[in-house]
């Protein structure tokens, strides 16, 4: 709507290859909490808006072929955003006063995040990022193990895949300042 009342030829979308894949497979469907940030929904609602609102306005993102974890490392190059930014779906309320803390380094996505973060940023910079070094949080435990796809379901939370989560422990472990930390040492063998 904004498109077209303000004239403009495009929309574009952030959504990365992640969001096609899905979160479980129930009585023989793939169910994708983020379906609509898929290239299917994308492909789908493009047409939908050619055929049915107007043929002059793309729809599309421009990172679709890129992963969370290239998106991350594509991201980090600009440590100015990093005290503006967040990612954590429990800082973004309606009703509720937002609290002063970007990330709740409670949830998956700031698990995930965190995980991406540390394949290219230092022990120092995540704690000033995140308020803590959540690879030392014993009770992110059950997180990780759903966030590597070690067991459950991948959490219902625009997160990345389980390969990218593995991917990202692997360059964290390359790097070697988070080994001593519990979620590093408990993992160590399942990134390999």
């Amino acid at each position: 709507l904004i498109s077209i009342l303000y004239d403009f030829q495009a929309v574009a979308m952030s959504t990365e290859k992640s969001a096609n894949f899905g979160n479980v497979e129930f009585k023989g469907k793939q169910i994708n909490h983020q379906w609509s940030k898929s290239e299917e929904f994308e492909t789908m609602f493009r047409e939908y808006v050619r055929m049915f609102v107007t043929d002059r306005v793309g729809y599309s993102s421009p990172l679709r072929s890129m992963t969370e974890l290239q998106v991350a490392e594509l991201f980090v190059k600009y440590p100015q955003y990093f005290r503006c930014t967040t990612s954590c779906n429990t800082n973004w309320r309606i009703v509720k006063e937002r609290p002063k803390e970007l990330w709740c380094a409670k949830c998956p996505k700031c698990a995930f995040v965190f995980a991406l973060y540390a394949a290219y940023l230092p022990k120092e910079k995540l704690v000033e990022i995140f308020g803590r070094n959540l690879f030392a949080d014993d009770w992110l435990t059950g997180v990780y193990r759903e966030l590597l796809g070690l067991e459950g379901i991948k959490p219902f939370e625009c997160v990345g895949t389980p390969e990218e989560t593995k991917e990202a422990f692997r360059l964290a472990q390359k790097r070697g300042d988070l080994d001593d930390t519990v979620i590093m040492k408990m993992f160590t063998k399942d990134v390999r």
